[in-house]
């Protein structure tokens, strides 16, 4: 669904990034939520704090095709990251013409991820939930497929049980692969690193303020 304002966010504000030059603005907000389960034969990405994506144009050029950030969360302090912990800037921009409003200004709350009782979803006990019965279970993948994102359910027999990943917590200063690179290196997840140098270590109009 699409939201003129969540976490913070507005449409018509510019948007930039430490890991890009470029500056867009906020076309459309998607979300928030606390997982990713794009239909019924996709792993779920779980995370505790809601997150949006954001659909952007290219500031100054309108006819510009669009932009898509995706999974922005907010930190306590109100600064911005992506899944990977790139810095995420926002500032007002230019007043948006809106031909129609679709829009629904004030997002409810999501859904949070229902962790089930009995189930281990630590990264070491590869967990399934069933799009047919919606029961979870752990389950080793067979030798020789550790990243197998689909399997049998063991409740109901249907083939349409699909891996959950439980995101780790962000740690702001160091570099994190985004959920779907963890996804397929879920036992072992690449090692966490500090930040080196940034394309951006402030958003560009900070020269100008």
């Amino acid at each position: 669904m699409l939201f003129k304002t969540a976490l913070g966010i507005e449409t018509g504000m510019l948007v930039a990034s430490s890991c890009s030059h470029l500056v867009h603005v906020v076309t459309d907000i998607v979300g928030p939520r606390y997982y990713d389960h794009w239909n019924d034969h996709a792993e779920w990405i779980v995370r505790a704090w809601p997150v949006v994506n954001l659909v952007m144009k290219e500031a100054g050029k309108p006819l510009a095709t669009n932009s898509y950030m995706g999974a922005i969360r907010r930190e306590p302090d109100g600064r911005y990251f992506s899944d990977m912990n790139d810095e995420i800037w926002f500032a007002p921009g230019p007043p948006m013409a809106q031909e129609m409003d679709l829009f629904l200004s004030y997002p409810p709350e999501p859904p949070q991820f229902v962790f089930q009782p009995g189930v281990d979803y630590s990264p070491s006990a590869p967990t399934w939930r069933c799009s047919a019965c919606g029961r979870d279970f752990n389950l080793a993948p067979p030798p020789g497929v550790p990243h197998l994102k689909s399997t049998t359910c063991i409740h109901c027999g249907s083939w349409d049980a699909h891996r959950v990943f439980v995101m780790r917590p962000r740690v702001i200063g160091m570099v994190q692969s985004s959920a779907y690179t963890v996804a397929l290196n879920c036992e072992d997840p690449p090692p966490l690193r500090p930040w080196g140098p940034r394309k951006n270590e402030a958003p560009p109009w900070a020269a100008t303020e």
